[in-house]
């Protein structure tokens, strides 16, 4: 199997002065994995091995990420038991609070 080679991730992540750059890399990592709807299944370690850091700061990232609303992440379960790996699923569509909804 090739290794990916585009990461699809939300443009506002780029300039969103919430997020470190550190936080860019998981979330482009996340995106190099994504499924149709957006999720992928990764231990917090191999994301760290891809990016060169420790588990502890991939976990840092993915709070900000999480807080920031382009991440959401659920507990992965095998036969009702928790597994290594979470759910992550990349946000890409987001309500923007400065467009209202026409009036009718």
């Amino acid at each position: 199997m090739t290794k990916p080679r585009y990461s699809i991730i939300p443009a506002g992540a780029v300039t969103d002065p919430q997020l470190e750059g550190r936080d860019l890399q998981v979330l482009c990592f996340l995106g190099t994995h994504t499924n149709k709807l957006g999720w992928c299944f990764l231990s917090q370690g191999t994301i760290a091995t891809a990016i060169g850091k420790g588990r502890a700061t991939v976990q840092r990232s993915l709070a900000r990420l999480v807080l920031a609303e382009y991440v959401e992440v659920k507990s992965s379960t095998v036969s009702g038991r928790p597994h290594a790996c979470h759910a992550y699923r990349v946000i890409m569509d987001r309500d923007d609070p400065e467009i209202e909804p026409p009036e009718y």
